[in-house]
């Protein structure tokens, strides 16, 4: 190699190691996966691709009834020979994806696979999409459809009532296994159980609304021995009377069962009781009310009874300050 002249700088880089030469090579493929254009173009493609899975496995349940001569127990090359009778308005390629992911694999839960392609497309536009959550949550609800679906629904569709499976082949193979360890009667409380403990972790709403559930229980059970104790407190009681109405005697005063504030007062009349003869009080025609303007003294030789509610004369004048 000949000596380099001071002063000028060498261009060649035929003398560079190799491992500048790889390194400078992965950057630029880095760099061209980070470039926005790359991102827009692939965004743009996933999001046509998403679009028209979505709409065949839409028009799937549209035309599947007359696709299933053509799809059923077939394979991809004998498909692609009877691809011209085929209705789906998405071609063969969507009809066969559907039939495929319907019921081969996750049932009507694979839609949700779809979905996570969308977000992502949507991701490479630059909308703040938090990718590994859309993703967990979609694998959970893809899964547990599938295996509620399987159990609810594909005995039905087995039986020839319906052309697809809804939880698909992935739901009753779930079901076959887990029903050989908890039973059909166990399948239901396994299924809720694992969604409560999804809802509990993952909804921050779950927990006061199963608290409140249980502290509605344990007020109405409260309330309802406290009414019966006070009403039992109520019975024992007798009634009394307030100071300055004792001109009513208490056993006629009884308190209703309903209203805690409203007396009925209801006269109840004794065997033993004295029939009562009232004398008009002698007037003096001069002064119009006897001497002075005073009631005159009522005159009778009656024997003077125990009973203070019935002797008038030792209740007085009526004083409305009491």
């Amino acid at each position: 190699m000949p000596p380099i002249k001071p002063g000028k700088k060498s261009t060649s880089t035929t003398n560079l190691p190799k491992s500048k030469k790889k390194l400078s090579f992965a950057v630029r493929l880095k760099n061209f996966f980070n470039s926005e254009g790359t991102h827009i173009g692939l965004g743009l493609i996933l999001l046509l691709v998403s679009a028209l899975l979505i709409l065949a496995f839409v028009m799937y349940f549209a035309y599947g009834t007359t696709d299933q001569s053509v799809l059923y127990n077939k394979t991809f090359a004998q498909i692609n020979q009877a691809r011209q009778s085929i209705q789906n308005p998405t071609g063969m390629l969507g009809a066969y994806l559907s039939h495929f992911f319907i019921n081969k694999m996750f049932g009507v839960a694979s839609v949700l696979i779809y979905v996570y392609i969308l977000c992502v497309g949507l991701r490479l536009f630059s909308i703040k999409i938090n990718l590994w959550k859309v993703f967990f949550h979609s694998f959970f609800w893809l899964l547990w459809l599938s295996v509620t679906f399987g159990y609810l629904l594909n005995p039905i569709a087995l039986s020839g009532e319906w052309f697809c499976l809804p939880g698909g082949n992935h739901g009753s193979a779930v079901n076959a296994w887990l029903t050989s360890y908890i039973g059909s009667i166990g399948m239901p409380m396994v299924l809720s159980g694992v969604m409560l403990i999804y809802l509990i972790v993952f909804n921050k709403a779950t927990v006061p609304f199963i608290k409140k559930l249980f502290t509605r229980k344990a007020k109405s059970s409260k309330t309802t021995d406290n009414q019966d104790s006070i009403i039992n407190k109520d019975d024992d009681k007798e009634a009394t009377v307030a100071v300055g109405t004792e001109i009513v005697p208490a056993d006629w005063i009884t308190k209703p069962e309903n209203n805690d504030d409203v007396l009925i007062i209801e006269p109840t009349i004794n065997d033993d009781s004295v029939e009562l003869e009232i004398e008009k009080p002698v007037t003096d025609t001069n002064s119009g009310n006897g001497e002075n303007g005073s009631i005159p003294e009522k005159a009778s030789n009656e024997p003077e009874n125990d009973d203070p509610y019935y002797n008038i004369e030792k209740l007085g004048l009526y004083d409305p300050k009491l």
